[in-house]
């Protein structure tokens, strides 16, 4: 399991040792698979989450370094796909907590790819605004816990680091996260 928890255990292996034995992947990848055939996420998200989490460490990161085209496009699509968890799958808080722990695990194990991150914001046909997904996901928290909320945190303080000043789309946004911290 390819995830980060910065911000809630000194002792990370334990913790990701604990967390997959309470989430198993194949109980997530089931409520994915459950979400996308009652038609609340776009068909091939399930399948793409589960391909994903098939692989090691090593063969994620290499996706996800990996400077061909084909990887490229692979990793922007696993990126979508959490973030369309994100979205679409607030209710089921658990879920919301595996999917950020990974898009977190992504960026802490290498900041270099934030560019996928960017990449699918700036994308000419296709963009998607990543950082409006977490600031909604932000001011609508109602979790007793605050885990989620600094994990999503976490991850746009490092989008809006790295987005380009002059993209003027996101800028709003940028600033909505500056005023609500």
């Amino acid at each position: 399991m390819y995830c980060s928890f910065f911000t809630y255990c000194e002792d990370q292996a334990r913790q990701r040792q604990q967390v997959t034995q309470e989430i198993a992947p194949s109980t997530i990848v089931s409520r994915i698979e459950n979400a996308e055939r009652g038609q609340q996420i776009s068909n091939g998200v399930a399948e793409t989450i589960k391909s994903f989490l098939a692989a090691d460490d090593g063969q994620q990161r290499h996706l996800l370094d990996d400077s061909a085209e084909k990887s490229k496009n692979t990793a922007r699509t696993v990126i979508k796909a959490f973030f369309e968890i994100l979205e679409k799958l607030r209710s089921d808080q658990e879920l919301i907590y595996y999917a950020l722990c990974h898009l977190d695990g992504i960026l802490e194990d290498a900041r270099s790819r934030v560019t996928h991150f960017i990449e699918i914001m700036n994308h000419f046909k296709d963009s998607v605004n990543l950082i409006k997904i977490l600031i909604g996901f932000l001011q609508n928290e109602s979790s007793p816990d605050n885990r989620n909320r600094d994990i999503a945190s976490h991850i746009l303080a490092i989008l809006i680091e790295s987005q380009k000043k002059e993209n003027e789309a996101y800028m709003k946004d940028s600033t909505d996260f500056l005023n609500w911290l």
